[in-house]
């Protein structure tokens, strides 16, 4: 090593490690004495799973990215801004990891800092279990952080900035080198930019009395727990500060589901008291807790328990992120307290400002600046993930499908590029693929893995990064393989009997031998098809394009005279139904949207087909509606083939009440009313519907090398459209009923 320290270290007792035996924290500290204080100290750290770095009090650091362990990514940041002369302490919390195992990897704790000046972690280091956390004995399924429960009385005084340490601080215990010990074999660099740290003042919204009574912490976790708190009829607090002729529960409005650490400052408390944070992601703004799936067992809920003493002022934070749209804040204790400000720290991915949408028509700027909104909300400054308030997970699906929305939305490849790597890690030597990523789970969707390939190779289209792509070649040849080994005697798919798939949250068939999946693996063919010929990759041409002929013509026993599509073909045998009970939505449908336009897209069935698709989109709004996954690859070819007014109707017609509601963020479901906005991150492809259906706004060369224009007529009024290519800017402006489009220097458009 170049650095003058640096060493992976951990508890002193491996058992503080275990899970979910003590889900307790662990704490760390470190000197670093300096004669003077350098111009820059640059250091390299991570943390396993999760941790939090403070220098001389001040928090510096929290993360890292997410990785499976062997990879784990490690970030570069300058210490100097708040290095000092004479010694300089260095405290670090450690926060196992949570959730099960469908969603997060099982690793051990450890700590590593690499620097000059003495900015390393070794073995003059000492930590302790941080028992001033208070174990909840409740369970929480979803990965987004443990439950905090601080008790203040048992926090050692002044732990991140003390000169000496009691006998409780022992030695830590040095795990191995920088690189090379296990689990984390092969440390890598982060890859994305820093975070977006944001300043939010919320307004608060409602207020109430409730029982002040200090329940044990094992009950106050549970979400079923507050809910049947009785409380008083609801008030607007008179001020930005709330106090207690206000209530003893408030309600703070954090604008939409976001990324976020509250942050409370308490003035003239007299304990014993106990500040509560409980998140909500409801529609409105009443006092409301997560509870993951539904199960009363188990929420969400941070706390401060502030011990008998004199008047002091007191500023709060979680060490944590969360994610939620509303904050609420209950003051439960027999102690008294002035004035309760609160506000919270926005964490969010720094996209570039690459996109600029307006258009003349509100519904159709409602429709993108809400797609904007809800990208923001399910971009982690590390992936895309479905919802940063539930799970906050990479799911394969999401990754795919907002990724494309992603670049359209702002011109930025990043996140995308990012999150698609995180699904090839997790595709393993047998080329099964995990849905959720990365994770130690045995959950895999075959379709949303279908999905990656389609994704990978739009990916490219969009950049033209070669050596990007050919890093992807090996995990697609793995999958396809893989998928090639479920194919019948009779050339079609079925999916082994351990899998579960749904294609989307349509009410639609999720059989075996259904033909919106075998429509999708062929359209993961042919795209990686198109792929491997851009890549001269011999191997992954000839792979897919065996793979593709195979589908199509096993595909032929789903077609029908007229060129309509049954779901399952006719004598076809069911041997399995694995989600009989899993989101079932009512009878199948006999001729499914789905499997009509992903038969078009994967070339396994002529375009006249896509007639009869939009013939269901026009006649059943309510029952043939895509889901929001799977709006992009669905509407655009519709759009785009003489059904762009169909199109827009059906989306008018399932966004209109949503926007009218004043919702910020598309719900997990486009329908209305609801109980919950989770901001989900596969709502943003509303904008691929924008751009690529009734823009005609698409690559026609990888990288925007050439561009293809073909509009459609159906939206009205103005407007105006830039995205920012690799090629350079390209500006589409419809004014009246005529469409123009000017692309970068030197770069052509063509119609087709």
């Amino acid at each position: 090593m170049t650095a003058d320290g640096g060493l992976w270290i951990g508890s002193a007792d491996w058992r503080d490690g275990a899970v979910p035996v003590d889900h307790r924290p662990y704490a760390m500290r470190g000197t670093a004495r300096l004669e003077s204080v350098p111009a820059a100290a640059l250091v390299r750290l991570t943390a396993s799973p999760r941790g939090v770095l403070w220098l001389n009090g001040v928090r510096v650091w929290s993360g890292p990215a997410r990785a499976r362990p062997a990879g784990i990514r490690v970030d570069t940041i300058d210490l100097a801004p708040w290095l000092r002369i004479g010694d300089n302490h260095l405290a670090v919390l450690l926060w196992p990891g949570n959730g099960t195992a469908d969603y997060d990897c099982a690793t051990r704790l450890g700590f590593l800092l690499v620097g000059d000046h003495g900015l390393g972690s070794d073995r003059g280091w000492r930590g302790r279990p941080a028992d001033w956390y208070q174990h909840p004995q409740r369970w929480w399924s979803m990965p987004s952080g443990q439950p905090e429960h601080l008790d203040l009385a048992a926090e050692p005084a002044q732990w991140r900035t003390a000169e000496a340490l009691d006998t409780a601080w022992q030695q830590v215990r040095v795990l191995g080198e920088a690189a090379g010990t296990p689990p984390w074999i092969a440390p890598r660099d982060r890859g994305l930019p820093p975070s977006h740290l944001v300043s939010i003042h919320p307004p608060l919204v409602q207020a109430a009395r409730m029982d002040r009574a200090l329940a044990a912490p094992v009950d106050v976790n549970a979400a079923g727990w507050f809910a049947a708190q009785p409380r008083s009829p609801l008030a607007a607090p008179r001020s930005l500060v709330f106090t207690p002729a206000d209530g003893d529960v408030v309600v703070a409005d954090l604008g939409r589901t976001r990324l976020h650490r509250p942050r409370l400052r308490i003035t003239g408390v007299r304990g014993p008291l106990r500040l509560e944070c409980w998140y909500g992601i409801g529609v409105s703004g009443v006092p409301q807790a997560m509870n993951g799936f539904g199960s009363a067992r188990e929420g969400a809920v941070d706390s401060w328990d502030i011990p008998a003493g004199p008047a002091c002022d007191l500023d709060l934070e979680t060490t944590q992120v969360r994610g939620a749209r509303w904050l609420t804040v209950r003051v439960a204790g027999p102690g008294t307290w002035d004035e309760l400000r609160i506000d919270a720290e926005g964490v969010e991915f720094p996209f570039a400002d690459g996109a600029r949408f307006h258009a003349e028509d509100p519904w159709l700027q409602a429709l993108w600046d809400t797609s904007r909104a809800t990208l923001a909300s399910a971009a982690n400054p590390d992936a895309l993930v479905d919802t940063c308030s539930r799970e906050n997970v990479c799911w394969t699906m999401d990754a795919a499908v907002a990724g494309l929305a992603a670049f359209h939305l702002t011109g930025d490849l990043a996140l995308w590029r990012r999150s698609l790597e995180l699904v090839a890690e997790d595709i393993d030597a047998s080329g099964v693929p995990r849905s959720v990523v990365p994770s130690d789970s045995a959950c895999t969707l075959p379709d949303q893995a279908m999905l990656w390939a389609w994704s990978v190779a739009q990916h490219f289209a969009m950049s033209a990064d070669d050596a990007w792509a050919k890093l992807q070649v090996d995990p697609l040849s793995r999958l396809l393989a893989w998928c090639e080994a479920s194919v019948t005697s009779e050339d079609r798919y079925v999916p082994p009997s351990w899998c579960w798939h749904w294609v989307d949250w349509a009410p639609l068939e999720k059989r075996a031998y259904a033909a919106p999946i075998n429509a999708l693996l062929a359209l993961a063919a042919r795209e990686t098809h198109i792929l491997g010929a851009a890549l001269r990759s011999r191997g992954l041409v000839d792979q897919a394009g065996k793979l593709h002929q195979r589908l199509t013509g096993g595909f032929r026993g789903f077609l029908h005279d007229g060129g309509t599509l049954d779901h399952l073909a006719p004598g076809v045998p069911v041997p399995f139904d694995n989600n009989a009970t899993f989101h079932h939505r009512g009878p199948a449908l006999a001729h499914t949207l789905h499997g009509h336009v992903l038969a078009w897209r994967a070339g396994v069935a002529p375009a006249t087909i896509l007639d009869r698709a939009a013939a269901l989109l026009a006649a059943k709004p309510d029952v043939a509606h895509c889901g929001p996954g799977m709006l992009a690859l669905l509407l655009t070819p519709l759009c785009q083939h003489g059904h762009a007014a169909t199109v827009l109707d059906h989306l008018r017609h399932l966004t209109a009440p949503i926007i009218a509601a004043g919702q910020p963020t598309w719900p997990e479901e486009l329908r209305w009313p609801q109980k919950h906005n989770t901001a989900h991150g596969w709502g943003a492809t509303l904008a691929t519907v924008l751009v690529e259906g009734v823009l005609g706004l698409t690559p026609a060369l990888p990288g925007w090398r050439a561009i293809r224009f073909t509009p459609v007529s159906a939206p009205t009024g103005d407007l105006d459209y830039e995205l920012d290519t690799p090629a350079g800017t390209v500006r589409v402006e419809r004014h009246g009923e005529r469409w123009t489009c000017t692309p970068p220097p030197g770069v052509e458009v063509v119609a087709d």
